[in-house]
């Protein structure tokens, strides 16, 4: 067997025991995730509800849906309970993690409703009508609300509060009513921050608001966390942010030195090999963002303030989105091409997009590279499972999973995963790979260090993601960028953009693909996973010659005059001054030589000789 087959052999081993470590650590924080009510049926229910309950016609409304979860009992179960914990929890109380929201609203208009429906039982576990200040409601005593509050409960909700003792009685008073608010609290549910004093509990209740003979707002789906645990989180998540700004500084940095690369080397021919093909992904990316926002309509309908108008909330959101999209482009594009030129100069082995450029993408040896970045998702989902698990049992590491509730809240779940993927792949490996690690390599002299710089630098720019404590998730990212890293180093570009793509897509596909979710999500999500390979195929049936066409045919007359210069110095042996060619090709690239040329002048100097 060649020492290569024993390489891809290890690769393979290490992906199926990747596999089992997934399987082992993660599933189960995804196969209890149930979203068999679709944003449809969510809509119907909240539109029958307020045309038969509250004999609202819901269709002179403006109506906007999103999946949302109860973040704040998500954290204070794992913590306190721990994963097991939390899931016994919810099945045992029945309580819902994610609800879909429903919005009806006007524009211009304060008064509005809100609906939350069970994204696993088709329920409506809370409403919420909102009503300017000054609307006027019949008077009526805290006794009679009480009363009301209580029919209302259990004739219409059919909730039963044997079991519930009452917490709270408040009264707000306005101009023209009176709001008397209720809460119940689950006998057996208290659950203790820690063990210090007056910590406070986590503990299950029932909220209704009632004014003069209407309910305004009932919730049966609250957990109520304590304000010792509120102000942790606000603290781990400044220390996120702390050390994400820390990291983005290195960040803007790298950006800096990209920017002064392409400067300083932009007659270099891999330049023009490779600026039509990055200015082309710049232009998608930029385009994908556009797809992207509007995708995603439901978040911004859901979060329109009434107080202004939806054309001006609008453009300013479609302007912010053209500056964000046409700055990340930028950024993809600038630091590309210029980890591109460093990294002809680095070595012979091109790392990069360029030879492909010269040859062609469909190969059998692209197609055993988009091969290979499959069995590092699977390594590098392994490696985070373990490393997660190491985290929660030692560490009280816990996780929350925002990406289940923003694809669920697009249109179409699998665009926004395929963008969100797509994004994050090209713009951070070009970044910190392809340009972090070559001009890393130049700056500290040693390829270790400078994919360990690339990594940190990438890791704890992630700090202020969901998992807790902040630096843990430094660490962890930092560590599978060690991994990317190494394959990187070994194969180039297209296996750690292909993992990094697949790996996202995967994370952002897992609670449809392992939880109970709707046919048509399960199955796109799964085709995102797929595409990578989809072009595998094609590239194997294919199978172009993968041949390096002639650097001639990228010369222009100024790099051929610069050529015949170039040789007729090096064919002067006095010009070496005792240096071999290795150093005088290292100081014509210092003095600002393109390394095309260098190299074609060194070839057809040895020819002659």
């Amino acid at each position: 067997m060649t020492q290569e087959r024993k390489k891809w052999l290890l690769y393979l081993i290490l992906a199926f025991l990747g596999i089992g470590a997934w399987i082992r650590f993660s599933y189960p924080s995804f196969s209890f995730i149930d979203l068999k009510i679709s944003r449809k049926d969510a809509l119907k229910t909240a539109r029958d509800y307020l045309r038969q309950q509250r004999a609202i016609d819901p269709e002179i409304y403006t109506q906007a849906v999103v999946l949302g979860s109860e973040s704040a009992a998500d954290r204070y179960l794992q913590k306190t309970l721990g994963f097991a914990g939390e899931q016994e929890f919810i099945a045992g109380h029945r309580f819902d993690l994610f609800s879909w929201r429903v919005r009806f609203f006007q524009e211009g208009k304060k008064e509005e409703y809100r609906i939350s429906v069970s994204a696993s039982t088709g329920k409506i576990t809370g409403f919420l009508h909102l009503i300017e200040d000054t609307a006027h409601r019949p008077e009526a005593s805290v006794e009679k609300s009480y009363a009301l509050a209580q029919q209302f409960l259990s004739q219409q909700l059919h909730a039963d509060l044997n079991g519930y003792t009452l917490k709270e009685k408040t009264t707000k008073e306005y101009d023209n009513r009176a709001d008397h608010s209720f809460s119940w609290q689950k006998d057996n549910v208290s659950i203790p921050w820690s063990r210090e004093k007056n910590a406070g509990t986590g503990k299950l209740l029932i909220k209704i608001r009632a004014s003069g003979n209407d309910i305004l707002s009932f919730d049966t789906n609250v957990f109520d966390v304590p304000d010792d645990f509120k102000r942790f989180i606000a603290n781990a998540k400044q220390s996120g942010r702390i050390l994400t700004n820390i990291f983005s500084f290195f960040s803007y940095l790298l950006i800096i030195a990209a920017t002064y690369t392409l400067v300083t080397k932009r007659q270099n021919l891999i330049l023009q090999i490779t600026q039509p093909f990055y200015v082309a992904a710049g232009v998608l990316l930029c385009a994908l963002l556009i797809i992207f926002q509007f995708n995603n309509i439901q978040d911004m309908l859901y979060d329109y303030p009434t107080t202004s108008s939806l054309k001006v909330y609008f453009s300013e959101l479609s302007l912010g989105l053209l500056v964000t999209g046409s700055f990340l482009a930028i950024m993809m594009v600038v630091p590309a091409m210029a980890g591109e030129a460093i990294a002809q100069e680095n070595t012979s082995r091109c790392r990069g997009f360029a030879h492909y450029l010269q040859s062609t993408f469909f190969s059998r040896h692209t197609a055993a590279m988009i091969a290979l970045g499959y069995a590092i998702t699977l390594i590098l989902l392994g490696l985070q499972s373990v490393i997660f698990h190491i985290g929660q049992t030692y560490w009280g590491v816990w996780i929350e999973r925002p990406h289940v509730t923003q694809a669920s809240s697009a249109i179409l779940p699998f665009v926004t995963i395929l963008i969100v993927a797509f994004r994050a792949s090209i713009c951070e490996e070009t970044l910190y790979r392809l340009f972090g690690i070559e001009y890393g390599k130049k700056l500290f002299k040693n390829i270790f260090l400078a994919c360990l710089a690339a990594s940190v630098i990438w890791g704890f720019g992630h700090s202020h993601y969901q998992i807790f404590p902040s630096w843990f998730r430094g660490i962890e990212v930092s560590l599978l960028g060690l991994v990317l890293s190494f394959f990187y180093v070994r194969y180039g570009m297209i296996p750690v953009v292909i993992s990094h793509f697949i790996f996202d897509a995967f994370w952002g596909s897992a609670g449809f693909i392992f939880g109970k979710a709707q046919p048509w999500d399960l199955f796109s999500c799964l085709l995102v996973i797929c595409l990578p390979l989809i072009f595998t195929l094609i590239a194997f049936v294919l199978n172009r010659p993968d041949v390096l066409k002639q650097k001639a045919f990228f010369l222009n007359a100024a790099r051929r005059h610069n050529i015949k210069i170039l040789s007729a110095f090096l064919s002067n042996r006095n010009n070496f001054e005792g240096k071999n060619i290795t150093e005088i090709r290292e100081e014509l690239l210092h003095s600002g030589w393109d390394p095309v040329v260098i190299d074609k002048a060194i070839e057809e100097t040895e020819k002659c000789c």
